[in-house]
């Protein structure tokens, strides 16, 4: 079985798989860029500074900056295909991971409320992700399009109300 779709048997395997949005990718590409970059410029700044044999700045200054853009140029879109979510009637199904595989699957009926949150770069980008909240803690749907995310919010929020039987 593919580790890519929902498993036979669970409520979200009624349910389409999804994928994040397009926007994603360009959008992890910047806020990874706004940390690697400088980082990079730290360590060769440092390595400029700090009394060590030409050889071993060239080669710390290289791999500084080789990782930082080879992780703005590869994660993103790697992260983006390893990520699926299925919303059912009955549970959230969410799947990450590459080396270490992150499968989590949340009854609605223990989904206490949901957050859509987006910041001044997702706006940007037309983003925003999706938090629910159990009493056992919380878990995130990321960049999901600005439209997509408030009618999921709503259609999750929907269907995890609990009728009042008073």
């Amino acid at each position: 079985m593919s580790s890519t779709v929902p498993a036979p048997g669970s409520a979200a395997a009624d349910a389409q798989p999804r994928r994040l949005s397009a926007r994603a990718v360009p959008y992890w590409r910047l806020h990874l860029a706004a940390q690697g970059l400088p980082a990079a410029a730290v360590a060769t700044v440092v390595l400029a500074l700090v009394p060590v044999p030409g050889w071993v700045a060239a080669v710390g200054t290289a791999a500084a900056w080789v990782a930082a853009l080879g992780t703005v140029a590869v994660v993103p879109a790697v992260r983006r295909r390893i990520w699926w979510y299925a919303i059912g009637a009955e549970e959230v199904d969410l799947h990450h991971g590459l080396l270490v595989i992150t499968r989590t699957v949340v009854p609605m009926v223990r989904v206490q409320h949901v957050d859509l949150h987006h910041g001044p770069l997702a706006d940007r980008f037309g983003l925003a992700e999706i938090e629910l909240h159990t009493a056992a803690g919380s878990v995130t749907i990321p960049a999901l399009d600005r439209d997509e995310a408030e009618a999921l919010r709503a259609h999750i929020a929907a269907l995890a109300r609990v009728p009042d039987e008073l």
